[in-house]
Formats: structure tokens, C-alpha cells, sequence
């Protein structure tokens, strides 16, 4: 019920023990992919009826790993174990945030007139949070027809800021994202988070040495010595680049360009006669588009 990807809710239906002799209550817990019962989301209270309704708020959030929901007895003295728990697994309904960015065609790798052969690549979206692979169609006009295939999500993010953004000069030229921060302030504290693997290669460098710093995935740099140009890698998944200053003393500031690898997916073509020249890529979250 809510089309929000990692949101949930709706009604769930709780169906009572055949004896309820020694049961006080029904406690419903997320249940991990390990099979372990995690934290009481409700608990309701055995009254004699056959089936008790639990009402699943509408933002209720999916911890991540999670693969179900499990419900045990309970009384005063205790609660039951996996072992005897009644199990259901969760199908998490949501519509991607985000769109792919574009799709484009290689060469063609066959010279036959009405055949094509080649590779179709995918702009990611920005965000793939919400997306779990692409689809992509063949079109003919504003018809969708039949799937040709599909490539899958990897958690690419474009660089996003977070923090005092407003002091930064971001920029986008051709999938290159230059960050600069001329001649700062004292006090100043902003987080960019993206996803790797990427190359960052800082083009100028001048903080306060120790106290303002630059900390680009697991390396942590200040101070005016720093030999430029630098680059340095950020392993696939996510990362972080956090720059802070102190409360005293400052200097010129820095400036770093962001290169993303793997900003597209790529879908190979055997040889074919295609039934029309136009293709169409959806963002899809499992079995939603």
C-alpha cells in the first residue's frame, strides 16, 4: 500500500493458536534472511477470536535484510522461539524514484542491411536506492512492445551534498563532477556522498594543517604541502568525501574532480532483424516499473 521503495503498509492477518491455554499474547517481528527474529513491531492480545487484525503503518520502514514477518506466543513467564513461529514472507510494492539518464547504441556489428548486432548502454539513474534492474523495450512509435532484456541495478549514486552545500561550487561537464571550495570560513561542514568506483583527482589543495580537512573515503588530508594533481580511488559501493574546518585560522581551499566508472549498464545484442529502430529503458523495482 505505499509505493515507496523500503516502505511498507497494509493489514495483516493473525490467525490464533488452536489452544490458547497458556498464551497471552501474539508479538509480530520482522524476520531476517538468517532466519532470526528481530525487534516486536506489535503485539496484540489473545482474546479468544479466531483471526486479530494488525494495521501496518503506512511509513513503516523495511530494516534492510529483512525477508518477512514471523508472530509468536507469548505469556507472562515467556515468548516462543523461531521454531514454532507462523512466517510470511514480505513482497515490498514500490515505483523507482529515479529514471534512467539516457540510452545510447554502440556500432553495429553487423554489416547486413535489416540486421543489427552491438551493445545498448544504459545511463544509470542517479539514485539506483530504489532500483532493483532496467528493463528495456523495444518501441515503435508511442507503443511499447516486447522486452529485449534486462540489466541490473548496481546502488550507482551521483554526488550528492549534504551540509553547507551553499559554499560549495559544484559543477557537471560531461559526467565529470568538479567540487571547489575557494577561500573558506571557520566552522564550515559538508558531506558529498556518491557511489564507487570512482577516481578523485584534487586539482589544488590549501587548508589548515590537521584542523581543516578533507577526508576523501579512508584518506584524510590537510595542510598546504600536498602535492597536486592527486588522485586517489574509491573502491565499488558506497562512499563519502567530508570536508570540516575549525573554529580559527583558514586558507585558500581546494578543488577536486569526480570521474564514476560504471555510470552505465550495458546490454549485448546478439544478431537479429530488429521490429523497430526506437528502444525504450525502464527503472523497475523487482516486478514494478
Amino acid at each position: 500500500m505505499d509505493p515507496k521503495v523500503g516502505r511498507i503498509g497494509g493489514t495483516l492477518t493473525i490467525t490464533a493458536a488452536n489452544n490458547e491455554i497458556d498464551v497471552d499474547y501474539y508479538s509480530l517481528h520482522f524476520l531476517s534472511t538468517a532466519g532470526v527474529l528481530m525487534h516486536s513491531i506489535a503485539r496484540v492480545n489473545a482474546t479468544g477470536s479466531k483471526q486479530m487484525i494488525v494495521e501496518l503503518n503506512r511509513s513503516l520502514v523495511v530494516p534492510l535484510y529483512v525477508k518477512g514477518f514471523a508472530v509468536v506466543a507469548g505469556n507472562a513467564n515467556a515468548e516462543a522461539g523461531i521454531a514454532s513461529a507462523a512466517t510470511v514472507d514480505i513482497e515490498d510494492y514500490g515505483v523507482p524514484d529515479c529514471r534512467p539518464r539516457g540510452i545510447s547504441w554502440g556500432s553495429d556489428a553487423d554489416g547486413r542491411i535489416g540486421f543489427v548486432a552491438g551493445a545498448l548502454r544504459v545511463q544509470r539513474a542517479e539514485n539506483e536506492r530504489s532500483i532493483s534492474h532496467y528493463n528495456i523495450y523495444w518501441q515503435k512509435g508511442s507503443k511499447r512492445g516486447k522486452l529485449i532484456g534486462k540489466v541490473p541495478g548496481i546502488g550507482f549514486m551521483t554526488p550528492a551534498c549534504q551540509g553547507d552545500c551553499e559554499l560549495l561550487n559544484i559543477s557537471n561537464r560531461g559526467g565529470i563532477y568538479e567540487v571547489h571550495r575557494g577561500a573558506y570560513g571557520n566552522n564550515e561542514d559538508a558531506k558529498i556522498s556518491l557511489s564507487g568506483p570512482a577516481l578523485v583527482t584534487i586539482t589544488s589543495f590549501l587548508t589548515e594543517k590537521s584542523y581543516d580537512t578533507l577526508e576523501i573515503g579512508s584518506r584524510l588530508l590537510s595542510g598546504t604541502t600536498l602535492r597536486v594533481p592527486l588522485t586517489v580511488s574509491l573502491p565499488a559501493g558506497p562512499a563519502t568525501i567530508k570536508w570540516t574546518s575549525d573554529r580559527s585560522e583558514t586558507e585558500g581551499g581546494w578543488t577536486f574532480q569526480v570521474r564514476q566508472l560504471g555510470d552505465e549498464a550495458e546490454l549485448e545484442l546478439p544478431t537479429l532483424r530488429p521490429p523497430s529502430w526506437a528502444v525504450e529503458p525502464l527503472a523497475a523495482h523487482h516486478s514494478h516499473e
